[in-house]
């Protein structure tokens, strides 16, 4: 599926008068025009945005699953911000979203004050010094399924070598 910009906001449309809807994958969708296959495409964000919009005002969908989609970290940030107001998201996906260290810090912000996420995909990131707050919220959190690329390295090399976390 390559959906786009404009699927993106069709979703968007449909997500804000949504009573149904529990869950949704829109991973490697195009949803901001570049395609991850080809890389070819025109970026625009308006797609992400009117997702998040809904996210505002919808309160059934508990599993979304944006990732790459070549978003940018302030669009990732985007759905992150939208889905901490109603606080109803048990799993969110968010891999390949560009996410830097200042993205890291306000999503592990987000997971801190979050009574429901029990799965976060943060893989393919590249967080740079935002890393430790996520390794905290993982530390702190054991109920939290909590992917990101360091974490999964780090446990494959405990594993290895017969390591106790």
């Amino acid at each position: 599926n390559q959906i786009g910009v404009e699927g993106g906001k069709a979703i968007g449309a449909a997500l804000h008068v949504n009573s149904v809807l529990t869950s949704l994958n829109l991973s490697i969708n195009s949803l901001c025009g570049i395609s991850y296959f080809t890389g070819v495409g025109t970026y625009s964000a308006e797609g992400i945005n009117a997702i998040a919009d809904a996210l505002r005002v919808n309160s059934v969908l508990t599993s979304l699953n944006v990732g790459v989609n070549d978003l940018t970290e302030e669009a990732a940030l985007g759905i992150v911000r939208a889905v901490r107001q109603q606080d109803k998201m048990t799993s969110l996906g968010l891999k390949y979203c560009r996410i830097g260290a200042s993205g890291a810090k306000e999503i592990a912000e987000y997971v801190r004050v979050s009574g429901v996420l029990t799965s976060l995909d943060l893989g393919w990131n590249d967080f740079g010094g935002g890393e430790a707050a996520l390794r905290e919220i993982a530390k702190d959190r054991p109920s939290l399924t909590l992917k990101a690329d360091f974490l999964v390295l780090e446990q494959s090399l405990r594993a290895s070598l017969r390591l106790r976390p």
